[in-house]
């Protein structure tokens, strides 16, 4: 029988996160702050990527990173806001939407798209596409062996490259078209900035209308029921 990944619940993952930080978009942090507040829970949030843009004069933050390490969802190593838990958590431990990191940049190493997880093993899983020290692969082939394996982490991990690139796209669109001057925040300055969420900052500038940008936060949150249908 095939393996299928499935979580066991020990709460590893919840413990240690990559470089000590979970990272989170705006409208995570929001739901978080007001998880923490009903549960009492102090969290320790912080802008992580963010600019200044010189010609409306407004600080924006890309995203965020939460540097409470274990989890303090975690309670008796069981996560206590499961059905609200981030996307980085739903996808694990799929890092990344693989077949289109791999297929652009080849040279990426395939298994550092996988968090480290006691119940997979992906060198172990996709052994029948290894020569070596290589990983050869059709990407339909490797598409449909991912989503049998990994299910809505697969999903969810797709979810999560879709909104990354669509973020990333307008910030290019905006450089490119000179509608603004970024310029990036030292973290040692964050605190002399009001600084506002990156899709807030497209509505301000006049580039999205309000229920556009609710359009967008609507078609990232359910994205993951449509590729349920793929």
């Amino acid at each position: 029988m095939a393996f299928m990944f499935e979580c066991i619940k020990c709460g590893s993952c919840c413990k240690y996160f990559p470089e000590h930080c979970l990272p989170l978009r705006n409208w995570e942090v929001e739901k978080l702050d007001e998880l923490a507040k009903e549960k009492g829970i102090k969290l320790n949030i912080v802008p992580m990527v963010c600019y200044f843009d010189k010609k409306s004069k407004i600080a924006f933050c890309m995203s965020y990173g939460m540097y409470n390490e274990p989890c303090p969802f975690l309670i008796n190593d069981n996560c206590s806001i499961y059905e609200d838990r981030p996307l980085i958590c739903k996808m694990y431990p799929v890092l990344n939407y693989l077949p289109a990191i791999n297929t652009f940049n080849p040279k990426l190493d395939f298994f550092n798209n996988f968090g480290k997880c006691s119940n997979n093993d992906p060198k172990e899983i996709f052994k029948q596409y290894i020569t070596g020290d290589q990983i050869h692969y059709n990407t339909n082939e490797l598409n449909s062996k991912l989503k049998e394996i990994y299910g809505l982490n697969y999903l969810y991990s797709n979810q999560n490259s879709y909104i990354n690139f669509s973020v990333s796209y307008y910030f290019k669109i905006l450089k490119d078209k000179n509608l603004i001057d970024p310029h990036i925040i030292k973290k040692s300055n964050l605190s002399n900035y009001k600084i506002i969420s990156f899709m807030d900052f497209l509505f301000l500038i006049g580039f999205k209308t309000k229920a556009e940008v609710d359009e967008l936060y609507d078609g990232y949150k359910t994205l993951k029921k449509r590729l349920e249908e793929i």
